[in-house]
């Protein structure tokens, strides 16, 4: 054991020591990421126990987060993208505390929270992913990715669980709002006083005309966005609504994350990019079945089937897509023009509208056909819609 640790502490220090700073701080970030997601989902259902309410609030969310990005973009030509960076960690803490101190049950505060969320992951992220794709190479970035999602599902486990039941024995939702915060704050201070790093041109912010490859990775995140845009709430929503209280809610949620964490590591580890296009497709058909005997059937089994495994499969969607994007923009940047930025925000948009329409879809289905309809079938309709998204655009995905 003492020789595995060993080393796997230096397979990590084999990375830049930016690179490891950056993951220092995403370590951070996930431990937060619980709190000011999974659980903000909880307050909301306790307080509104409404499906629409969810829909409201992550279409404020999801909108938010492209138009952010342009801002973000703009602002990178005057102020360093550290500083964006701290700016927008803080603020992924600020709607959850609004939420919770200041609680505005109407439907226009609800989109107004979420908006707000969406601001903070807009300047998060637009910083983030620039970070990402310019502190790493090719061949590292399926173990990068890996370790960022693997320290994410084991403090997921711990965070969860704990939390969960934490309220269940009278913690108020604030202590943990305000317990999120910290996290952020640290984790936005490892970067803030980041070593000197290239500042992103962003004089272009939009990709006109675009290759037939790119088109191919628009089709891959605004699949990803059909796919994931209900799961932000999903988990939450039927856990609560069919199965019990926020300690069964960490319970699972934590089971979720024990499930993915070590086959995630053993993937980064052991992936060549290769295996990349091959474990979308599986995780994206393995989805696909699991929601069809998920609608089929809507027991109490089924249902946590689904809720224990579709998180995981989400995370190996992203674990292959992501490094398909960045190989891709490599690509794409060999003339020389480092247009990073501008196809940083390209992805974005696209994979924002394919949320925006998830969770309208799922809304549509709530008014037309009722709650527990929605429940049922939402996730088979939209893992069916990404895989005919994907077998169409699927040549020019892998040019």
């Amino acid at each position: 054991m003492k020789n595995f640790f060993i080393k796997e502490i230096s397979h990590f220090r084999q990375l830049s020591q930016k690179a490891q700073r950056l993951l220092i701080s995403y370590f951070f970030v996930g431990l937060a990421g619980p709190l000011v997601g999974t659980f903000v989902n909880a307050y909301i259902f306790k307080n509104q126990g409404n499906l629409a309410i969810f829909v409201i609030y992550y279409l404020g969310f999801f909108l938010a987060i492209p138009f952010t990005f342009i801002i973000n973009g703009w602002l990178l030509r005057i102020v360093k993208i550290t500083y964006l960076y701290f700016f927008g960690t803080i603020m992924l803490a600020v709607s959850p505390l609004f939420l919770v101190f200041y609680a505005n049950f109407s439907l226009i505060g609800y989109f107004i929270y979420g908006f707000i969320l969406g601001v903070g992951v807009g300047f998060h992220w637009g910083n983030r992913n620039y970070f990402n794709q310019i502190e790493t190479v090719d061949h590292e970035r399926s173990y990068y990715f890996s370790v960022t999602y693997a320290s994410d599902t084991v403090t997921a486990i711990f965070v969860s669980f704990l939390a969960g039941w934490l309220i269940v024995f009278g913690l108020d939702y604030k202590v943990l709002m305000i317990i999120a915060f910290i996290f952020l704050f640290i984790s936005a201070s490892l970067i803030v006083s980041f070593p000197s790093s290239k500042q992103p041109d962003t004089k272009k912010l939009f990709i006109k005309n675009p290759s037939s490859g790119w088109i191919g990775i628009r089709a891959l995140q605004a699949g990803i966005g059909i796919g994931e845009g209900i799961t932000f709430f999903f988990a939450s929503l039927i856990i609560l609504s069919k199965l019990g209280n926020e300690g069964i809610l960490g319970t699972l949620s934590a089971l979720t994350s024990l499930i993915a964490a070590v086959s995630l590591y053993i993937y980064g580890r052991k992936s060549k990019t290769s295996h990349q296009i091959p474990v979308y497709v599986y995780s994206l058909i393995f989805g696909f079945f699991v929601s069809l005997l998920y609608a089929l059937f809507f027991n109490k089994l089924l249902i946590v089937s689904y809720v224990s495994l579709i998180g995981s499969i989400g995370t190996f969607i992203w674990l292959a897509a992501n490094p398909l994007s960045m190989d891709a923009l490599d690509r794409e940047l060999k003339e020389g023009k480092d247009e990073r930025y501008a196809y940083i925000l390209d992805a974005e948009i696209f994979l924002n509208i394919g949320r925006s329409f998830s969770v309208l879809i799922s809304l549509l289905l709530f008014f037309w056909l009722g709650t527990d309809f929605s429940l049922r079938f939402s996730p088979f309709l939209l893992y069916l819609i990404q895989i005919i998204l994907i077998v169409v655009f699927y040549k020019k995905l892998i040019q």
